[in-house]
């Protein structure tokens, strides 16, 4: 969602499931060096309808600044099956599965 008014600047909340796609890949969006962005035209228009020129992934732009993650992951809910011996354990987020 949007979360500006009209203006220069455009604020975008990624939704859960944009950023645990994102969080799957441990060398994207960590720092500036692997942050970038690149869009179509078509992606947003000025106030005459002008389209935004587009940054095809060749020309993609790198990030002025990167945010780490810093919030703690919760569990959700899990589930015991006796029979096969599972324990599942349900995340608010992507997790490393190798930690755990």
């Amino acid at each position: 969602s949007i979360t500006a008014a009209d203006g220069p600047v455009m604020a975008i909340v990624l939704n859960s499931m944009d950023l645990n796609e994102i969080k799957q890949r441990p060398n994207l969006g960590t720092s500036i060096i692997n942050t970038f962005i690149s869009v179509r035209s078509s992606t947003i228009y000025d106030m005459q309808m002008n389209f935004l020129l587009p940054l095809p992934n060749g020309a993609a732009l790198q990030a002025t600044a990167v945010v780490p993650d810093t919030t703690s992951p919760t569990l959700q809910s899990f589930s015991l099956d006796m029979n096969t011996g599972y324990l599942n354990l349900s995340f608010d987020e992507t997790m490393n599965a190798s930690t755990i």
